[in-house]
């Protein structure tokens, strides 16, 4: 986007910013600001920057990304009417205001807690838009994760205790996101959430299972192949002898070789 119709895009941002604490007249304006640059020259066989299942406006990704930033902003300056036009932008049932709806949600400070929860584990759908889950995971829960991590991972836990199996892999989509986090460092937590997945490799969560592992082998080594060692002791599966030759170049060759005496 030239200089000239992006100083343009910003103060059309700005002007609706000032609507902020009028949620209904800040939807309004938000909607028509998405309908302007809408993409209406795309057509099926285009290659989409994002795959989506609901309707989508096709809007340059430097409009999403100008309106994540000052959106971000306005929750934190102003909480109050956040969650209310967070709600209303998922109502709406595009792939952007959902997107934009998940901003806010992840920038409303915590606790209380329960109000994120409540959308998180409605607006978390493993039969729908995998794009919007993964933001749900990321960046719905960035103040979450760090102010109330143990309430989030009581919802994560129950996931993966969950027999749905596709629910399961949302439940190892939100630990690889946490552990993912450079600042990190109770990995503990972590093993003791996985073990009941680990010890029962599914064949629909051994993918999901594989990318958590690989996260964690790069953040911790040594104690994830311990945690490993331990759940192949207790358990040895078929599925899990599958999973855990795979895990191996993971890890360094000493490591490995320690692995391999169970197997």
């Amino acid at each position: 986007m030239p200089a000239a119709e992006l100083s343009r895009l910003q103060a059309q941002i700005q002007a609706i910013s000032t609507q902020f604490n009028q949620p209904v007249d800040f939807i309004k304006s938000l909607l028509k600001l998405l309908d302007l640059y809408k993409d209406n020259n795309f057509h099926l066989g285009t290659v989409a920057r994002m795959k989506s299942l609901i309707p989508t406006y096709h809007d340059p990704a430097l409009v999403l990304n100008e309106l994540e930033v000052n959106l971000a902003n306005l929750t934190r300056q102003f909480p109050s009417p956040a969650l209310q036009i967070a709600d209303q932008l998922w109502k709406e049932n595009y792939f952007e205001t959902h997107w934009l709806a998940i901003v806010i949600l992840g920038n409303i400070a915590c606790p209380p807690v329960q109000p994120i929860l409540d959308r998180l584990l409605i607006w978390i759908d493993p039969r729908e838009d995998n794009s919007l889950n993964n933001q749900c995971l990321s960046v719905g829960t960035r103040l979450l994760r760090k102010h109330c991590l143990n309430d989030w991972l009581s919802v994560v836990n129950a996931w993966l205790k969950n027999d749905d199996e596709e629910i399961k892999k949302i439940g190892l989509q939100a630990i690889q996101v946490i552990v993912g986090d450079p600042d990190f460092e109770n990995f503990p937590l972590i093993y003791s959430a996985l073990q009941p997945v680990v010890t029962d490799v599914g064949v629909a969560t051994q993918k999901e299972l594989f990318n958590t592992i690989e996260i964690l082998a790069q953040r911790t080594p040594r104690e994830t192949a311990t945690f490993l060692h331990a759940s192949l002791t207790k358990n040895k599966t078929q599925q899990m002898q599958i999973l855990i030759r795979r895990c191996l170049p993971l890890f360094e060759k000493s490591i490995q070789e320690s692995i391999k005496v169970d197997l």
